[in-house]
């Protein structure tokens, strides 16, 4: 509701409309059997908007000094999640590559848990943002065999890609990369590790030590 995005329609539960009567100027009553065909969550909400669409922004490198870039991850739930990370840490930009869940996937939408009126989201293919943007940032990859995003030394024009749990980054994306890092903690006492950390998860790791090295 603070956002600069259009709210046309506010739809509420009669338990929401007697607990905020004056939440939004003509705001319609549903059921709970319908709050919970229009959700996708396990708990149902009660409250809902329907929003305009914002018309497609061009990137513009200047009000960015991070990026985060999300190649081919099409789970819209990670997507989502990640969008709302990068809106808690204040990494304002997303870029997304053309095959990554589009922003307006429902589990996409409602994993950002509103974020997404916070972070601007653009879809680009990869290859060529990275080409034409080279000049301005350095491009780092997340890869099992990187550096420790623990003692790395970010630059203060950085992008950050993250590829799919199963397969990383594409190969296509990371012939182009030069930096690389890692989130493993590098305990060589373990006999054993995990093949893989849930790409969301990752984000969020490597967030927080981003953002730390710029205090």
């Amino acid at each position: 509701m603070q956002s600069d995005y259009a709210v046309k329609q506010v739809y509420a539960s009669k338990q929401y409309m007697e607990k905020h009567p004056n939440f939004f100027r003509e705001t319609c009553l549903v059921s709970h059997k319908e709050c919970e065909q229009i959700s996708s969550f396990s708990a149902t909400p009660e409250v809902f908007a329907l929003v305009e669409m914002k018309p497609k922004i061009c990137f513009s490198a200047e009000q960015h000094k991070r990026l985060l870039l999300l190649d081919g991850i099409q789970n819209g739930g990670n997507v989502g999640t990640i969008i709302r990370t990068a809106d808690w840490f204040g990494i304002q930009c997303v870029i997304c590559s053309e095959d990554t869940a589009e922003l307006y996937n429902p589990k996409t939408l409602q994993a950002t848990m509103g974020s997404f009126t916070r972070v601007d989201v653009h879809t680009f293919n990869l290859c060529e943002f990275i080409t034409a943007h080279q000049h301005i940032y350095s491009f780092i990859g997340t890869f099992m065999d990187g550096q420790s995003v623990r003692n790395y030394s970010f630059p203060e024009h950085s992008a950050i890609i993250l590829g799919k749990e199963s397969t990383g980054i594409s190969t296509e994306v990371a012939h182009l990369i030069r930096e690389k890092i890692t989130v493993q903690h590098g305990n060589t006492n373990r006999k054993s590790f995990p093949d893989s950390l849930n790409v969301s998860l990752s984000s969020a790791i490597i967030c927080y030590e981003w953002t730390k090295s710029m205090l």
